[in-house]
């Protein structure tokens, strides 16, 4: 499923950082993931829960609350 995430600045409003600096929403998103977003905040997820960006060895929990929509493409 594509999804479209939140950008930085909404989340860092609904819910704030953490003590390392991350967005303190569910699973956290951290300053990592926001560096390998693509342009559109448009990503695939695995699983209903899983992001593995291209060429990435490690994987994301992706949770509801830093989604913004599903991707219509």
């Amino acid at each position: 499923m594509k999804v479209k995430i939140k950008t930085w600045e909404q989340m860092e409003i609904e819910f704030g950082l953490n003590t390392i600096g991350g967005i303190n929403c569910k699973y956290f998103f951290t300053k990592d993931m926001r560096k390998l977003l693509p342009e559109d905040r448009i990503i695939e997820i695995h699983d209903d829960i899983y992001w593995q960006p291209d060429n990435h060895k490690f994987k994301y929990k992706i949770s509801e609350d830093m989604i913004e929509e599903i991707a219509r493409r």
